[in-house]
């Protein structure tokens, strides 16, 4: 007799261990029946859906694959790239705990400024903290808060190009000259890629996830700032959402408190920018060169070299050069580097000459100097036009870590001036770098001093105008390490008191700095702050703006858990 598990399943009792084994194998056998299917599907709430645990282990991998990418958390409405601003309430580790505390408590995923508004109006009448959300791309934690409503602009990305000429609403002229308008979700990438199909560029940073509002509403350095001024020197007008709910467009012509409080005064401040006019420039033709001032490995004068270095580099920037320099007491194989300073450099339209003389003389005065040190180029490579050479060096680095930063812009006369107090300077800042050493971005100069703003001036730091580098230092802290992170704090604070010193009045670029910068309303904004301040409590007098870095913070506190109260 042939073997047929239908029969086996009815020859047995019902309610013997046995029916059940026979039942889950005949269920099993290519020769199922009807009666093994589920009446139902599984359905939330019933006992055959699947438990919490069975989806985090579905979720689990691709959140992990992605957390230490800029994708995963640009496209995510809440998550952040930097864990230390959610406290590290969530992280993609089944060994660390779990929970929505350090995140915001709603999302409005807006895209329309009338959906910006809803939320702001919300926000405002039933006093619950408010949260801007972009791309999470921020060093202060500014695009999260806890318990909050958060409004995501990611998708306002739309673009619009003006070709010749742009005329301001509410004005009577127009300004000469092509132009782009995009939205307040839109990323530098977005932008780059809009203009390039025009054969334009714009000034722009390297990270093609950062969010061209929030880049630009702190000053915005680019490779191309040397020569045409700061990214947020390109904005002709822009649309915002206020405190109070309305959607004003801002210019020269009108409401031109906020158009120049929005043009360096920080975000989360004074409104919700939902989109914003910049001027483009026909694309230049890009030489990248690499460039290595070689010291030997834990030389007892790296410290001297690393300054006659940087005080050479105004030079080269009026020569034409431009980009970013990282300095290392030892050979860096995170950047490919050799102990000394590395720069990963641009000349625009591809006119080395000049450049490449200034270097002779910097690789004779070494040798001369300090044994064992040179200056070794690689050679260029050329670009035809700006997105070609953006698609190959933007900025790909991970994200997902716990990060602080610090910096200091110097300008031509502290670089070719006291080298002793210099050299004294970098060295104590760059023990508080991740290594010994620190990077020097070569992005300001001739472009940032003689930049012709609309309306006559904006809010960055005045120090933008003298500046010619950005001097910054990275460092980190494991997850959960609250000593670890107040070590670090107590280091920068202490570690660039000189640099501090050796720049009397001076500041820091403001989206990559230090969050606990102990003078940060001089640091940050100089003798601007006290207007900035002004238009703050017009604009908003109840604080419906607020972060932890931003003009007029003062009124309230983030208690532990997130929770904002007055002081």
């Amino acid at each position: 007799m042939a073997f047929d598990p239908a029969i086996s399943y009815a020859m047995a009792p019902s309610n013997s261990l046995s029916s059940q084994l026979v039942l889950a194998l005949s269920c099993l056998s290519p020769w199922t029946s009807a009666s093994c299917t589920p009446a139902c599907k599984a359905y939330p709430g019933t006992a055959d859906w699947p438990a919490p645990d069975v989806w985090d282990k579905f979720n689990c991998p691709a959140v992990a694959a992605g957390w230490s990418t800029y994708g995963f958390h640009l496209e995510n409405p809440l998550s952040v790239m930097w864990n230390n601003w959610s406290n590290d309430t969530c992280l993609p580790n089944p060994d660390y705990p779990c929970s929505p505390a350090g995140y915001p408590a709603y999302a409005i995923d807006a895209s329309t400024s009338e959906h910006v508004k809803l939320g702001v109006d919300f926000a405002r009448k039933h006093h619950v903290r408010l949260n801007i959300k972009n791309t999470g791309h921020d060093f202060h934690g500014r695009s999260n808060a806890p318990g909050s409503l958060s409004i995501w602009v990611h998708h306002l990305n739309k673009t619009d190009y003006h070709n010749g000429s742009f005329k301001p609403e509410g004005c009577r002229h127009n300004i000469n000259g092509n132009a782009l308008t995009v939205g307040g979700g839109a990323t530098g990438g977005i932008a780059v890629q809009a203009a390039g199909q025009r054969g334009q560029a714009i000034v722009g940073g390297m990270a093609a996830s950062v969010g061209l509002a929030g880049y630009t509403s702190g000053g915005g350095h680019s490779v191309l700032s040397s020569t045409y001024g700061l990214g947020v020197d390109q904005i002709l007008q822009l649309e915002v959402v206020t405190p109070a709910g309305h959607i004003l467009t801002v210019n020269e012509c009108q409401n031109q408190d906020l158009f120049w409080a929005l043009r360096g005064g920080g975000g989360t401040t004074f409104g919700v920018v939902t989109a914003l006019t910049i001027k483009t420039y026909p694309s230049p033709k890009m030489t990248q060169w690499g460039i290595q001032f070689v010291v030997p490995p834990s030389a007892p004068f790296f410290w001297d070299v690393v300054a006659y270095v940087f005080s050479q580099l105004p030079t080269l920037g009026d020569a034409g050069l431009t980009g970013y320099f990282i300095s290392s007491a030892e050979d860096n194989s995170m950047f490919g580097f050799k102990a000394g300073v590395g720069g990963s450099t641009t000349i625009l339209d591809h006119d080395t000459t000049k450049v490449a003389q200034l270097l002779q003389k910097m690789n004779e005065t070494m040798q001369h100097r300090w044994s064992g040190t040179g200056v070794y180029t690689a050679p260029p490579a050329y670009y035809d036009n700006y997105v070609d050479w953006f698609e190959v060096y933007q900025d790909r680095l991970s994200a997902g870590g716990s990060v602080l930063m610090n910096s200091r812009l110097l300008g031509k006369d502290v670089l070719e001036g006291d080298v002793a107090a210099l050299t004294h300077a970098l060295k104590t800042a760059g023990s508080t770098h991740a290594w010994e050493g620190i990077p020097a971005y070569l992005i300001a100069g001739k472009g940032t001093a003689e930049a012709k703003p609309r309306g006559g001036s904006n809010a960055v730091h005045p120090a933008w105008r003298e500046a010619y580098l950005h001097t910054l230092a990275i460092n980190g802290f494991g997850p959960f390490d609250e000593a670890g992170k107040k070590s670090l704090i107590e280091r920068f604070t202490t570690g660039w008191q000189p640099m501090r010193d050796l720049t009397p009045g001076g500041g820091s670029y403001l989206n990559e700095a230090f969050t606990y910068e102990p003078d940060y309303e001089r640091t940050f904004w100089g003798e601007n702050y006290e207007r900035l301040l002004r238009i703050k409590r017009k604009t908003d007098p109840t604080d419906v703006f607020w972060c932890r870095l931003c003009v007029g913070r003062d009124r309230w506190a983030e208690q532990h858990d997130g929770r904002l109260c007055r002081v």
